[in-house]
């Protein structure tokens, strides 16, 4: 959904912007319009003409309009938004949405599977549409610290805008205690994606989410290393 965004401080905004770079690609007009002010004495942030908050400095009125730009895109996309990592795989269109639990691995996948030749589409926000097609928010990536023990600051691909069809749907499990992915019926599927759904289920998401779990097949996936995790979605997709 397009949005503007406004400063009487462009520069404060770098904090942020380093990971939008997508930001300049969307229309100037749209219905959602939030004004980062950070001059003359106290910040403040204006959403749509009304004020929202007043944070006690310039890092809290960063914060502060990151979240209540998420959860405004979140309220208002007409799309079904899903607390997810979507990923695309080598030279193809299929995409794979790694939904789960914050702590379940999807950051560690999706770079894991960024470092082998995939494509990185969103880490935290997919967008479903209707045809099982979904769009992640192009956020970059950034992970304090990998599995490896790597720090990993910014991951960012040109194509992140971009819509795939979602060909693999895997349910990540923070339990290390099955390594082969389960497979997993579309009614249960649905049930787990519904669980991450980042807004109060309507009746479109619910819709969508029958009809991509009854379209793509669905596994549950317990990280036990990475390399082994990587091959075994590669050999779902292969398979699918």
């Amino acid at each position: 959904m397009p949005f503007t965004l406004r400063s009487d401080d462009p520069v404060a905004l770098r904090a942020l912007l380093y990971r939008w770079h997508w930001l300049e690609r969307w229309p100037r007009r749209s219905e959602l319009v939030l004004d980062a002010l950070f001059r003359p004495r106290q910040p403040r942030l204006v959403v749509c003409g009304r004020s929202r908050a007043t944070p006690p400095d310039a890092t809290g009125l960063l914060v502060e309009l990151e979240l209540t730009l998420y959860a405004e895109l979140v309220a208002r996309t007409p799309w079904t938004p899903l607390h997810a990592a979507l990923v695309a795989r080598p030279g193809g269109e299929g995409g794979v949405l790694l939904a789960g639990d914050s702590g379940a691995g999807k950051s560690s996948l999706a770079w894991a599977l960024i470092q082998r030749g995939w494509t990185y589409l969103g880490e935290e926000h997919a967008f479903l549409r209707e045809g099982a097609r979904a769009q992640g928010f192009p956020r970059a990536l950034t992970l304090e610290r990998t599995l490896a023990g790597e720090r990993v600051d910014v991951v960012w691909s040109p194509d992140a805008a971009r819509e795939v069809e979602v060909e693999q749907v895997l349910l990540l499990s923070a339990q290390r205690d099955a390594e082969a992915p389960e497979p997993v019926g579309p009614a249960a599927a649905a049930a787990a994606l519904a669980r991450q759904l980042q807004r109060t289920p309507r009746g479109d998401d619910l819709a969508r989410l029958t009809a991509l779990c009854a379209q793509a097949p669905a596994h549950r996936l317990a990280l036990a290393g990475l390399e082994r995790s990587v091959a075994a979605v590669a050999a779902l997709c292969v398979r699918s």
